[in-house]
């Protein structure tokens, strides 16, 4: 892992539109290496947006600095910034549901040797049980919430030191959302750096040690999660 004094993620100035004005409009936020941070927002804040930047798949101009473990990769490729150490799991699951479980799984290990893909899917299977026991399943036979568990773990099979969470909890119930935020957990306490947006506010809370508010674009608001949770102006205005 990286040396804690070096941030996992520092963005500065964030600038990012689709072409008709910007929808991110110079947002800056620090992620402390080692710990969960979340972004929190309403439904059009620009959530979805910036993760696409910070991946590098957002395929319009880009204006500001995204750094990574102290790197600029402003400019670098998606394929650049997995290299990296960053990975994203992106909203809405996106399994493969014609392929089975551990397929998956080796899906998101296509870059690593066929003897390490296997030791992750093993660890993988430590890590969340049941997805040995219904290895062979098709992807497309799970629950909803049990898509969106495979498709972190999915994300990491490389074993990155940065993991970003679009809207995990997108579309589940609450017990679902329960199981997911102990996966989350469990990540950050092996002590993987984890950036989350969420539009679920109580989950980005309950989950972060820092969060940003995020609202038409602009960080409005951002500090420890039980600060920003006790803040009754705050949670009205923006949260509730």
């Amino acid at each position: 892992m990286n040396g804690t004094d070096t941030p996992a993620l520092r963005i500065g100035g964030l600038r990012a539109g689709y072409g008709h004005g910007d929808v991110l409009c110079g947002v800056d936020i620090v992620a402390r290496t080692g710990t969960i941070t979340a972004v929190v927002g309403p439904n059009g804040a620009g959530k979805s947006t910036l993760m696409k930047v910070l991946a590098g798949i957002h395929d319009r101009p880009v204006r500001g600095t995204v750094e990574v473990f102290g790197v600029d990769r402003t400019r670098d490729s998606a394929r650049d910034r997995l290299a990296a150490g960053l990975s994203l799991c992106p909203e809405r699951r996106r399994v493969f549901p014609a392929m089975s479980i551990e397929e998956n799984l080796l899906m998101g290990a296509v870059t690593l040797s066929p003897s390490l893909a296997r030791r992750r899917v093993r660890e993988t299977y430590e890590r969340v049980p049941w997805l040995a026991e219904r290895r062979r399943t098709m992807a497309g036979n799970l629950s909803g919430g049990q898509q969106q568990l495979l498709a972190i773990c999915r994300a990491i099979m490389t074993d990155p030191p940065l993991l970003l969470l679009d809207e995990p909890s997108l579309g589940l119930s609450p017990k679902v959302v329960g199981e997911v935020a102990d996966l989350i957990r469990t990540l950050g306490e092996e002590g993987r750096s984890v950036l989350i947006v969420e539009q679920n506010v109580a989950l980005g809370l309950r989950l972060a040690s820092e969060v940003y508010v995020l609202n038409q674009g602009v960080v409005v608001e951002h500090g420890p999660a039980s600060a920003l949770a006790d803040d009754d102006r705050l949670m009205a205005t923006y949260l509730g």
